[in-house]
């Protein structure tokens, strides 16, 4: 019987280290591409928890006053339906409905306001309850998908990004129980 020679038996020491590190640069790769995704999802959820703090301390700031609130959240000086408006930099300032009690404002992927047109995300706030002392809101960021617009009715919305929910004396109230 033939006994393989040295090089034969080199060769396949290399032939199965050649696999070995194919398989450990797959396994490599796979693990840089997760991070990478699990990375921009902890970017977007700290941009939507920073922006929908921001609208809940706006509308406190605002006595609970939706379109002010729009107003100064978007950067524009007439909201929906208004055409586009400009901030104080001559840069596009974002766009804002106010529907049925309902405010919306739109966001680009950096979570910076924008035109409706150009929109990858909204934030949708809800008036929930009212009276002579406090009022609360509920507060949604909500990604758009497929380019589609945001309330359109087809679909287009993905779940929910962020919630908040909170509650806020009126301004000069006083609770005294």
């Amino acid at each position: 019987m033939n006994r393989p020679s040295g090089k034969t038996l080199l060769l396949i020491e290399l032939a199965i280290l050649l696999v070995f590190f194919c398989f450990s640069a797959v396994v490599c790769v796979n693990l840089f591409m997760n991070a990478k995704e699990k990375t921009e999802d902890a970017r977007l959820l700290d941009n939507a928890v920073v922006e929908t703090t921001s609208i809940a301390e706006t509308l406190k700031a605002t006595d609970g006053d939706m379109w002010e609130a729009g107003r100064i959240l978007s950067g524009s000086e007439n909201g929906a339906g208004s055409g586009a408006s400009y901030d104080s930099d001559g840069g596009a300032a974002g766009d804002f409905d106010l529907d049925d009690g309902r405010l919306t404002l739109y966001y680009d992927k950096e979570m910076h306001p924008c035109q409706k047109s150009e929109a990858l995300f909204h934030a949708l706030i809800i008036p929930e309850e009212e009276t002579d002392l406090w009022y609360s809101y509920s507060i949604s960021i909500y990604s758009i998908e497929d380019g589609g617009s945001a309330g359109s009715g087809n679909g287009a919305e993905s779940a929910e990004i962020y919630a908040l929910s909170f509650k806020a004396m009126k301004a000069g109230g006083r609770y005294d129980d």
